[in-house]
């Protein structure tokens, strides 16, 4: 019988990161009042989830006096050795106030390995003997979410039919991207955006108009763009004004879904432990609220939370850089903890006040070229 014993605090990974490593019999949920009530059940379903047993004691922890925590602390070991009286213990340090720390410590230091997770440094360090054990466990993006109270409902990325069409447009989208990113062409992406867009129900979900209309004659470099996104099934091209939205995935792939694949495809390619496009959440406080996000990577188990934009954000009254940057910034708070980070990747050169604004939210502002570096920079460090 292996069985872990846990303090309950604000950040629950450490906790859960360990169990998950060590996959114990049982893990011992040592909660103060405010925690049974708040954190405690959020990590004991995350446990639960994993199939890993939980007990809550019939008593809460007191969160102040060191004579009351040891006597709670002996009390606690009494009855597990009684229940379990050849069980191997293990008592994770890392969570609780340091008074209660050190109060269960003193009690538990002869009975039990001690050890204490660093996430900061990807080791667990067994406190009993020295030793640095490197984690193993990586989280994925639903139990990521789950620590911070973000329930994962879907993600496009999870139809295995959208992953086959993303690797499928890889070409195209680093292209697009290309092109984005060339002042003799970036207006040709605000342009089919513009179109796809037009040429798309209001809710997205339809092909409504799909023959839309170049303000002028395609020529030159856009005319060789063109031909090879029209070569590629994107959409029908015939080297004139007009052109042809028929296919709704590729309709709206054009409408600016072709960013968070290349998002995707970067996080993909970099090798990050997991990387969702197109999720949605509810929140635990609020399961009606329901919240999109473009792309969302974990790694070495911290989160980078990607907002993906291809319109022009100057100047366009449905697109307020205050609001894009006060949406990644309330989310990302929400769902990135300790160790995360929010970054907004725009296809097109965002102004220099959005950029000073997102320095001031410690929001990064990416374009496509810079992604891979970035990513790779994020996940070794």
């Amino acid at each position: 019988m292996n069985i872990h014993i846990c303090l309950v605090s604000a950040q629950l990974l450490p906790n859960y990161i360990s169990a998950r490593m060590d996959q114990p019999d049982k893990v011992y949920l040592i909660s103060t009042d405010k925690m049974r009530h708040t954190l405690t059940p959020r990590l004991q379903a995350m446990l639960n989830a994993a199939g890993i047993d939980t007990t809550l004691p019939a008593q809460n922890i007191p969160d102040a006096g060191l004579s009351a925590i040891q006597g709670y602390a002996q009390a606690l070991l009494t009855t597990i050795q009684q229940d379990y009286p050849t069980a191997q213990l293990t008592f994770n340090t890392t969570g609780g106030n340091k008074l209660m720390s050190i109060g269960m410590l003193e009690v538990f230091r002869t009975h039990a390995g001690l050890i204490y997770t660093d996430t900061d440094h990807g080791v667990i360090e067994h406190l009993n003997n020295g030793e640095r054990e490197p984690i193993r466990f990586h989280l994925n993006v639903p139990e990521y979410l789950s620590a911070y109270g973000a329930l994962y409902q879907s993600a496009t990325s999870d139809n295995a039919q959208w992953r086959s069409r993303a690797y499928e447009h890889q070409n195209s989208t680093q292209q697009l991207a290309d092109v984005a990113q060339d002042h003799r062409s970036a207006n040709l992406i605000t342009s089919l955006n513009a179109l796809a867009i037009q040429a798309l129900s209001k809710d997205g979900l339809a092909v409504e108009r799909p023959t839309q209309r170049f303000h002028w004659q395609p020529t030159g470099y856009w005319n060789k763009c063109l031909k090879d996104w029209s070569m590629a099934g994107l959409f029908d091209w015939q080297g004139e004004q007009d052109i042809a939205f028929t296919d709704l995935g590729n309709t709206r792939y054009m409408a600016g879904m072709w960013l968070e694949e290349f998002a995707w495809l970067a996080a993909q390619q970099a090798g990050a432990n997991d990387a969702r496009c197109g999720v949605e959440i509810r929140w635990e406080s609020s399961t009606n609220t329901l919240n999109e996000l473009d792309v969302l990577v974990t790694h070495n188990n911290k989160m980078l939370v990607i907002e993906c934009k291809t319109l022009r954000m100057q100047n366009n009254p449905n697109l307020k850089p205050s609001d894009i940057l006060y949406k990644i910034d309330s989310i990302g708070d929400s769902i990135k903890g300790l160790f995360g980070r929010a970054v907004l990747l725009s296809a097109l050169e965002p102004t220099a006040g959005m950029r000073e604004r997102a320095k001031t939210q410690y929001i990064d502002i990416l374009r496509p070229s810079e992604l891979a570096s970035y990513l790779n920079r994020w996940m070794k460090n």
